[in-house]
Parts: structure tokens; sequence; C-alpha cells
């Protein structure tokens, strides 16, 4: 996933960089890393994240 598709499923589910955080097992420093590109999740946070987004596709958006 690119920074920009870790920050909108983010915002798509409601969370906060440390809401995020917990829900994956990461630090709040980690997340905030992977939006602004300085890092790539590696392969157990991809695949959480993965899984998240997954959800998120068959949620109705916010506002829906």
């Amino acid at each position: 996933m690119s920074p920009e598709e870790i920050k909108e499923l983010r915002l798509r589910l409601g969370l906060s960089q440390q809401a995020l955080s917990e829900l994956i097992g990461v630090g709040l420093c980690t997340v905030n890393r992977w939006e602004r590109g300085h890092k790539r999740p590696q392969r157990m946070a991809q695949r959480k994240l993965e899984e998240l987004a997954g959800k998120a596709r068959k949620a109705p958006k916010l506002g829906d």
C-alpha cells in the first residue's frame, strides 16, 4: 500500500493514527512514518492493512 492509500484507509475507517496503530499492533510513530512515506509496512502489518481495506470496501462510506 502506498502512503496515500494507508492514510485514505485510516480516514475512511474514521481512525486516528493512534487507533490504527493499536488495531494493527504497531507504534504510533510507525503509522506516521508509513503515511509520510518514510517506511513501508512489514508483511504482517501489510496483511492486517489489506484485511481492513477489504472490510472498508464492503462497508458504506460515511455520509452515504
